[in-house]
């Protein structure tokens, strides 16, 4: 009879156990809400997702690779931009609730997936000039981003630009270290927007490489070594695309003004890496990074007496190619930062480089030989507050008072990777 008793005891222990593993299992759920699952659940042409009210909307800024929605939340879809819809509606807009199935749930009430709705027009992206002066006064803030409506614009980034001289000095933006990784995917084809710049300046041509073979053999003669079929000034990303998780922020990117010319050697050698590492190490920390990225002085190269020359890519002494390309980036979480310095330079003679504030690369764990690789942007980093003692484009109140560790982003440098 006790042991009959003892198995009724078990078997009830165990129901229940399995019941309270349920109603949990079941609890979690109902408190999960809905998810987006990068980069799958975004569609091929996807509208702007946006969060809050109207009004007060916000840009949706994913926290991982899931995110969840709680129930009864809103997601607002967003299709900017002239003629350009949600597919297979007559509306630019719609409103999506988490509900308490979770399951997005449309203004009719039908369950519906994140995936099912793209825009009938890609989303290219605004520029909105600011009255905020930057650079010692040299150049006004703008706004790169989205424009929502007549009130209000949506900033992914800014550009530090100066219209009469068609010169860039700093662009600055976030890396959302703990999604970088999971980047949609987007080969749409990408041109380049002049919006912001003079009308007489052509900013297509002067990157062609027949027109810069030209306009070198016009400065140098036509025995010029400078630019051939190998060698070139690239149109050098400030800000990059691959920086961003959704494919409309990437895009956003493709404005001349967020450009400066940069040889190709140096743009897809040292110079990607830096890109790639600033990435690397956002997603490796698990943290948002704050980036800086600009120029420093003009680049001048000798004529045939061994006279220096600066480089400006318009006849009218406009777009100036820069000596140095610069990259601040800085660990917001652990108040920590580190500027890479790039030469863009691959002509230059290694006894002719001086390297502007003191090196704190081997401080930073980064030991690269492929640094004084000339060809590829002979590279140096520095400090924050020492950078900031010579160039001064960094806001007075931006400061990184520790040094950012950099050890694991060595293998960007001495292997031959992938660049995402």
């Amino acid at each position: 009879m006790v042991a009959h008793r003892c198995v009724i005891f078990k078997i009830l222990f165990i129901f229940l156990l399995c019941g309270s593993v349920i109603c949990a299992n079941s609890k979690n759920r109902q408190q999960r809400g809905c998810q987006i699952k990068l980069p799958t659940d975004i569609p091929k042409g996807e509208p702007l997702y946006l969060s809050g009210n109207p009004g007060r909307f916000r840009l949706f800024k994913p926290i991982n690779q899931t995110n969840h929605l709680a129930v009864n939340s809103k997601l607002t879809l967003f299709c900017p931009g002239r003629r350009n819809t949600l597919l297979n509606s007559p509306n630019n807009s719609t409103e999506l609730t988490c509900g308490s199935g979770n399951r997005f749930v449309n203004e009719n009430g039908h369950e519906v997936n994140l995936s099912q709705f793209n825009c009938t027009r890609g989303i290219e992206g605004d520029l909105h000039m600011t009255r905020e002066k930057c650079s010692s006064n040299r150049g006004y803030i703008y706004d790169i981003g989205f424009r929502i409506d007549s009130r209000n614009f949506l900033t992914v980034f800014k550009v530090c630009y100066d219209n009469s001289s068609e010169t860039t000095f700093f662009s600055t933006h976030h890396i959302n270290g703990p999604v970088v990784k999971y980047f949609v995917k987007d080969s749409r084809r990408r041109n380049f927007k002049t919006t912001g710049m003079s009308a007489t300046t052509k900013a297509d041509k002067v990157y062609n490489k027949k027109s810069q073979i030209d306009r070198f053999s016009d400065i140098f003669g036509t025995q010029q070594i400078y630019i051939n079929n190998s060698m070139h000034l690239s149109r050098g990303h400030l800000t990059p695309d691959a920086d961003f998780v959704f494919p409309n922020f990437q895009l956003a990117t493709y404005f001349y003004v967020n450009v400066a010319p940069e040889f190709q050697s140096v743009n897809g050698g040292n110079w990607a890496r830096i890109e790639f590492m600033a990435r690397e190490l956002a997603s490796d920390y698990k943290s948002d990074f704050t980036i800086y990225t600009g120029i420093f002085e003009t680049l001048s190269l000798p004529n045939r007496l061994g006279q220096p020359v600066e480089i400006f890519l318009d006849s009218n002494h406009k777009i100036n190619a820069p000596k140095w390309f610069w990259k601040v980036i800085k660990n917001e979480r652990l108040d920590a930062g580190i500027v890479m310095i790039t030469l863009n330079n691959p002509f230059a003679k290694r006894d002719e480089i001086v390297e502007f504030c003191p090196n704190v690369c081997k401080r930073a764990s980064l030991t690269s030989k492929h640094f004084e690789i000339i060809k590829k942007g002979y590279t140096f980093c520095c400090e924050v507050n020492a950078f900031k003692n010579v160039v001064h484009d960094l806001p007075r109140n931006f400061t990184a008072p520790n040094l950012l560790e950099c050890a694991k982003a060595n293998y960007l440098f001495d292997n031959e990777v992938q660049l995402q």
